[in-house]
C-alpha cells in the first residue's frame, strides 16, 4: 500500500508522472531553440537580399553612368568631326574656287591698266 501510494504521489492525476513533464518542458525548449534558429536564418538571408539588392543597384547606376559617359563622349567626336569637315570644305572652296577669281580679276585689272 505504502509503495502504490508513493507510486501514485509521482503522478500528477493523468498517469503521467514528473518524468514526462520533464520531456514535455525539454521538447518546448528545443522547439523554441529551433524557431529562434529559424528566425534568426530568415533575418540573415534577408540581410543577404538587401546586399544583393544594394549591388545589383550600385552596378546599375554604374552600368547608366558608364553609358552617359560614352554617350556624350560619342556625340563630342561626332560634333569635333562636323567641324573639321566643314573648316577643310571652306578652305578648299576658298583654294579651287576664290583664289583663281582673285587671279582671273587681278590679270584682267593688270591687263586693262597696261593696254
Amino acid at each position: 500500500m505504502n509503495a502504490i501510494h508513493s507510486s501514485s504521489s509521482s503522478s500528477n492525476g493523468n498517469g503521467i508522472g514528473s518524468g514526462s513533464r520533464s520531456r514535455s518542458s525539454s521538447s518546448s525548449s528545443s522547439s523554441s531553440s529551433s524557431s529562434s534558429s529559424s528566425s534568426s536564418s530568415s533575418s540573415s538571408s534577408c540581410c543577404c537580399s538587401s546586399t544583393v539588392l544594394v549591388v545589383v543597384v550600385v552596378v546599375v547606376i554604374v552600368v547608366v553612368v558608364v553609358v552617359v559617359i560614352v554617350v556624350v563622349v560619342a556625340v563630342v567626336v561626332v560634333v569635333v568631326v562636323v567641324v573639321v569637315v566643314v573648316v577643310v570644305v571652306v578652305v578648299v572652296v576658298v583654294v579651287v574656287i576664290v583664289v583663281p577669281v582673285v587671279v582671273v580679276v587681278v590679270v584682267i585689272v593688270v591687263v586693262v591698266v597696261v593696254l
